[in-house]
């Protein structure tokens, strides 16, 4: 997914930069329903594409919105945060279609976060899916972090795919907690320790380039 055909400018922000591509592309909103089995509620989200740099607060690390309308991450191994600014739900369900291509790749959804350092005071819960790597190995993980990461449920380690879109998908009403890939329930938990508003973002840990596209919020 490359921007080879079109220039690009870098706009400077607080803890990161984001390169935006020199030509405008059209926004559509359609409706879309994440897929689920049919024992679990769907929300009706809307979905958000291209993405774009105006809907989105930067945190650490290199992000690049793309002319095709995908959010590209390249960074070190440490965590780049990039936030939704349209509000900071309780009660929502989101979701995201993510791309990896290759090995020390990884990407995550933030939720109900509070405070401002990433490694100090901030707090949140975190679903993540680390490929093949030197630091996590293969690992989909449901933490929270307060102010130590912990798992609140027993990993899982699938093989991910790679130069595929995947879709990631949370929903949290009052203390339930869902998470799901392509539609599949992976994690259901109860979790009382942030019941409350927060912002919500996406992640990258590992170094390898990962896609994100086709945003979808919708507030309960």
């Amino acid at each position: 997914m490359g921007a080879a055909s079109a220039s690009a400018k870098v706009v400077p922000s607080t803890g990161g930069s984001v390169l935006v591509p020199s030509v405008s592309a059209p926004v559509s909103v359609s409706a879309a329903v994440p897929s689920a089995s049919a024992s679990v509620a769907v929300a009706d989200a809307g979905t958000i594409d291209p993405m774009r740099p105006e809907d989105w607060e930067l945190g650490p690390g290199k992000w690049t919105f793309e002319p095709d309308g995908t959010l590209a991450c390249e960074c070190k191994s440490n965590s780049h945060v990039i936030w939704w600014k349209a509000s900071q739900p309780k009660d929502f369900d989101a979701a995201v279609e993510v791309q990896f291509l290759g090995d020390e790749s990884s990407a995550g959804l933030l939720f109900r976060t509070q405070g401002q350092d990433f490694y100090n005071d901030m707090s949140f819960y975190q679903f993540e899916w680390y490929t093949r790597g030197t630091h996590h190995d293969k690992r989909l993980s449901l933490m929270r972090k307060n102010p130590y990461w912990v798992q609140i449920v027993t990993p899982l380690y699938p093989e991910a795919p790679y130069k595929k879109w995947i879709d990631f998908r949370v929903r949290a009403e009052k203390d339930h907690l869902e998470a799901f890939i392509d539609g599949e329930r992976v994690f259901d938990k109860k979790d009382a320790t942030f019941v409350r508003g927060g912002r919500l973002g996406l992640h990258v840990f590992q170094p390898r380039r990962t896609l994100f596209r086709k945003w979808r919020l919708t507030v309960l």
